[in-house]
This record gives structure tokens, sequence and C-alpha cells, in this order.
């Protein structure tokens, strides 16, 4: 399109300028024009410029745990797929965490069998008038007591749970 165009320029100005004549009819004289025929040619467009490049995706990956980077699953800038694991932070150190979470509900269990039959004990005598209310209300706030600690042994346990699956770090998006 544009040899077309610039060929149809020098062929204008060619006509337009290279009559022959050495003065027009104003008295102004005209250069010589130099005639060379119209031909093809390719012209190379170029523009330099600066400018920046937008993702259209972008995520700046944390983990949600500290500790120290123990691998490095994929290199920077390599193609990964959402949920592929990236890197782990410390996973051996979460595991044991969590090993001895479970190990405290195990004991907690434990302990609520033990005040459980503690409490049904009192509870046998004090019906038979050979404990005092007092040790039966013992018997069952340490019953409670138990309770409470398993429960507090279980959100423990959850939350290295969850330590351990947020040392994980995975790929937001494709």
């Amino acid at each position: 399109m544009r040899t077309r165009w610039l060929g149809g320029v020098l062929a204008a100005a060619a006509l337009a300028t290279a009559c022959g004549q050495t003065a027009d009819e104003g008295g102004i004289a005209v250069p010589p024009v130099l005639v060379e025929p119209v031909r093809a040619m390719t012209i190379t467009d170029r523009i330099d410029a600066a400018g920046q490049l937008l993702a259209v995706e972008e995520a700046s990956v944390a983990a949600e745990v500290s500790g120290r980077v123990t691998d490095v699953r994929v290199p920077e800038g390599a193609a990964v797929e959402a949920g592929d694991v990236v890197l782990e932070i410390d996973r051996e150190r979460r595991q044991l965490a969590l090993d001895n979470e479970r190990a405290m509900v195990a004991e907690a269990e434990a302990a609520i069998a033990e005040a459980r039959r503690e409490q049904r004990r009192i509870a046998s005598l004090h019906d038979r008038n050979a404990a005092s209310k007092s040790q039966l209300d013992e018997a069952e706030t340490a019953l409670s007591r138990a309770r409470s600690r398993l429960a507090a042994a279980r959100a423990q346990e959850g939350l290295a749970e969850r330590a351990l699956r947020d040392a994980s770090v995975a790929a937001p998006f494709d």
C-alpha cells in the first residue's frame, strides 16, 4: 500500500515539475528535474519507543507461617498451575508440632476418663453417705476441667494442622 502511494507521489511530482521548461509564465526560473522511472520498493517503518508491560494477572505470594524455606519446588519465573506447591517452609517442624498436639489430645482424653471414673466413684460413695457433697462437687469440677483441657488440646491440634497446611505455599492461579 505504501509502495503504491510513494510511487504515485513521485509520478505526480515529476509530471508537475518536469515539463522541459526553463521558466514558467511568470518569469520565475524552474530548476532542472531529474526524471527516474517509477519502481516498487519496500519501506521499513521503525518506531523507537519506551514502554511498560503490565501483567494480566499478578499476585504477591506470601506464606501464612514464619520459618525457614526448606524446599523451593519451582524455579523463579517457571510456569505453574493454580494450586501447585511452589515452596515449603520448615514442614518437618510443623509436623512435629502436630504430632505433639495429637499427643496432648490423647493425654486430655485419658484425663477425662480418669476424672469420669473418680466422679462416678465419689457419686456412688455420696449416695451411701460415705462421701461428702464437697467431695462430689470437687470430682465434678475436676471432670469439667478435664473436658475443658480436651477442648483446648483439640483447638491447638487444629492450629497445628493449619500451620502444616500453610507451610506449603501454592500458586494462586495458572
